[in-house]
């Protein structure tokens, strides 16, 4: 039976009798170079029967197919997550219809922005049954031995035709492990390419020759039971107990951990490199649920849950006398508060479970009343509450400013109570002031006060000898 499609290799077309609407072909190869070589066929044979070739173009090698007619290349960047990624692949797939011809670049690379098997396995069995669905032909690929068993098992169970191919002295051998919906007596042996034919190995040379070929190259079966991204995190180990190990060595997978944890921002990856060490990523590694960057699990919860923020009626007075502002004659703000206490217990059954807190500033009073409090306040009271090192308030302005309109970089509690006098420090900047001063009068350390729009705010403020913003001293 004739195939729909053709691999452009006659002699391959006769071993599975060439390739059927809906054909997802998965390589699994030793090298770019091998899977090329059956691209390239592949490619110039549907160019003559006038097929649109899209090319998916995202990974660190070299291209496998050259702009030209009838040829439509999208260049993705799979750092932008998996989400993104297979949206963005998605979408291409709607936008070119039925019967493309297809060809992505080597699934493997992937895992040096995803850095985890299980989203390449999911990456496949959510995009093939698409290009199924609108009877497309694609060509996909993966570098032996770098992918667990489990992934294999997922994507052979979900491709059409995945393809053993070994270049045994110069020479390809081509194995189908699986070939859906076509059956011939030799089509799952291993065949060896003879003069454009590929003839299925029934010599015992051949045979111990491939086996020799594979054996050689074959990964330990223990190792290929694990993701890629614990392999990654065994080899760090290793040589974090090393002492015989090279720096070359240790700052290598230092830089490939940064850059699979931490994220890919030149500027973070300087400071993540400083600051951490092999020891120090494993260590988070191990509490870490899942795979890929460090993030954390958040709660919405309010100053109400738990009985954490005690409150009562703001004092009008009072506050305009602190601030510096005039309040009308008469003026009644309602339910607006003031922190009277704090009771951090929930907060820290949250920290310890894991959670980050993400609290509403809303309080309640010994009657049952709910108040609205400033969240500059509520964070205040919070910080010394908990005892906290560090309270960092986040704004839209770079910081404090002098009366040239220059950052001021550090800042005693008396400079800012004079900045204020001066009317220096003015409006909605003179409540975070307060909140600091007070926040450091109850036992926290430092207050900084920095522009929360700018990408990594909190780590260049923290990890840098100059910061980005205003640090607050007693």
């Amino acid at each position: 039976m004739a195939g729909w499609a053709s691999t452009g290799i006659d002699g391959l077309d006769a071993v599975f009798t060439g390739l059927q609407k809906g054909d997802n072909v998965v390589w699994q190869v030793d090298s770019i170079d091998d899977f090329s070589a059956f691209v390239s066929p592949y490619v110039e044979r549907a160019r003559v029967q006038q097929r649109q070739v899209v090319y998916m173009r995202f990974a660190d090698h070299r291209p496998l197919v050259k702009p030209g007619t009838g040829i439509r290349v999208y260049d993705l960047d799979a750092s932008s997550g998996f989400e993104t990624f297979t949206s963005q692949v998605h979408a291409i797939i709607g936008i070119e219809g039925k019967e493309a011809y297809y060809v992505f670049d080597c699934l493997s690379f992937l895992l040096d922005v995803w850095a985890t098997d299980l989203m390449i396995g999911n990456f496949f069995m959510v995009t093939c049954p698409y290009l199924f669905e609108l009877d497309t032909i694609a060509y996909f690929a993966l570098l032996r031995n770098r992918h667990s068993f489990a992934t294999i098992a997922r994507i052979r169970e979900t491709t059409q035709l995945l393809l053993d191919l070994y270049n045994v002295d110069g020479r390809y051998c081509l194995h189908p492990l699986k070939v859906w919906k076509r059956y011939s007596p030799t089509m799952f042996l291993p065949h060896l390419q003879q003069e454009g034919a590929y003839t299925p190995i029934t010599s015992s040379v051949d045979a111990t020759r491939l086996l020799a070929y594979i054996s050689e190259r074959g990964l330990m079966p223990t190792e290929r039971a694990f993701d890629y991204w614990d392999r990654l995190f065994l080899q760090a180990t290793e040589l974090s107990e090393n002492q015989d190990a090279s720096e070359e060595d240790r700052l290598g997978t230092l830089d490939r951990l940064c850059k699979v944890m931490i994220g890919r921002d030149e500027r973070i990856l300087v400071l993540a490199k400083k600051h951490f060490t092999l020891e120090d990523l494993c260590a988070v590694k191990s509490r870490l649920i899942g795979t890929g960057f460090v993030g954390g699990k958040a709660v919405g919860t309010s100053g109400k849950e738990g009985k954490m923020i005690l409150a009562k009626k703001l004092d009008l007075k009072k506050y305009a006398k602190e601030n510096g502002v005039k309040i009308p004659k008469g003026a009644d703000l309602g339910m607006v508060g003031e922190v009277e206490s704090v009771n951090p217990d929930l907060i820290k059954v949250l920290e310890n479970s894991g959670f980050i807190p993400v609290i509403a500033p809303i309080g309640f009073d010994d009657e049952g009343g709910t108040f609205n409090i400033n969240a500059d306040h509520v964070a205040g009271k919070i910080a010394g509450a908990l005892n906290a090192v560090k309270l960092i308030l986040l704004t839209n302005v770079s910081g404090i400013m002098d009366n040239k309109k220059d950052l001021i970089s550090t800042l005693t509690e008396s400079e800012a109570k004079k900045l204020i006098k001066k009317e220096i420090i003015s409006s909605g900047m003179i409540p975070k002031v307060m909140c600091a001063i007070e926040a450091l009068h109850e036992g926290v350390q430092k207050v900084h006060i920095i522009d929360g729009t700018v990408e990594h705010a909190l780590i260049l403020e923290i990890f840098t000898d100059s910061g980005i913003g205003t640090e607050i001293l007693i």
